[in-house]
């Protein structure tokens, strides 16, 4: 049984895995973004699009199936909207402190937000308050739109597993066999 790697057999993967060796057909945004892409200026996620998508559309970021949010290092990502709870609630920390924290900023900025949909939230915990699901944004680089969105129905620890399959597939190789919690 082979235990090792080579780099190059490694960056071979990862390329092939993040659909980085051939494009996929036009208009597969939402399976380009499997794994998120962040979004940082100028339009990273539109430029990842592009390496990723034939025939990549200038408003490929906004398609329909997409959906934006701050992710683990707190930067803009696209993500597929049916992954949404993956990268939202698959990050929650698992100590209850530190949940509920989490949780009460959620509730303070979906009190500013009060059922609207806002451009320029500077709400400071907003960032952190997106994994709990209950918020999603719109950045345009010129401009950031929060809105409050319904919890995603899923299990927290489900997603959590998901949000690693999707990791260590992505920059590892294939994750079979079920977790252990």
């Amino acid at each position: 049984m082979r235990t090792s790697v080579t780099a190059a057999e490694a960056a071979a993967y990862r390329l092939a895995a993040n659909h980085l060796t051939g494009r996929l057909p036009a208009g597969a945004y939402v399976e380009a973004a499997h794994v998120g892409l962040q979004d940082t200026a100028p339009r990273d996620a539109l430029v990842g699009l592009h390496a990723r998508v034939e025939s990549c559309e200038p408003s490929a970021w906004e398609s329909p199936g997409l959906i934006q949010t701050y992710g683990p290092r707190q930067a803009v990502y696209v993500l597929p909207e049916d992954s949404f709870s993956v990268f939202t609630l698959g990050r929650l920390p698992r100590e209850p402190a530190a949940q509920q924290a989490l949780q009460d900023a959620a509730d303070e900025v979906c009190r500013e937000l009060a059922g609207q949909e806002r451009q320029g939230v500077l709400h400071p915990q907003l960032r952190m308050a997106c994994a709990t699901g209950r918020l999603a944004v719109r950045w345009t680089a010129s401009a950031l739109i929060v809105r409050e969105v319904a919890v995603p129905a899923v299990d927290v620890d489900d997603a959590r597993v998901e949000l690693c399959r999707r990791h260590v597939h992505a920059l590892g190789g294939e994750f079979k066999g079920s977790a252990q919690r």
